[in-house]
């Protein structure tokens, strides 16, 4: 805020950065009100806008899945000396199948199947 500055009469201080935060701090940016300092107390430097949580949540498993998935693909781009597990168990098993492809095999299943039971009972509509 730059031009005519006026004497603080106020403090406004919010703690937490939480989503109605975001709400008052864009209010008060768009109108600022004459007098009054607000004054944002976190932990965190940088907070994540909490109603972006699900769309962070369904990118991160989109991109575990696609790299997954895209094993081909990443054998190409990845620079050398760089591995992503899916071109790492794709080196154990051109070698042989050993007991740590069976090990992290079961660990991503167990993983996905964590992961759609979360999302399946943290979106499930209550009748």
């Amino acid at each position: 805020m730059q031009g005519v500055t006026h004497p603080v009469v106020k403090d406004v201080v919010l703690v937490g950065a939480g989503h109605s935060h975001v709400t008052v701090l864009r209010m008060f940016g768009m109108k600022p009100i004459p007098g009054v300092r607000l004054t944002l107390i976190s932990r965190e430097v940088h907070t994540p806008y909490s109603g972006m949580l699900p769309g962070l949540i369904a990118g991160l498993m989109l991109a575990f899945v696609t790299s997954l998935d895209d094993v081909v693909i990443t054998l190409f781009v990845k620079s050398g000396g760089q591995d992503t597990l899916p071109t790492y168990m794709l080196g154990l098993i051109r070698r042989q199948v050993t007991t740590e492809v069976y090990a992290l095999s079961t660990m991503l299943l167990g993983l996905t199947v964590v992961m759609l039971t979360a999302f399946f009972l943290l979106t499930r509509k209550s009748d």
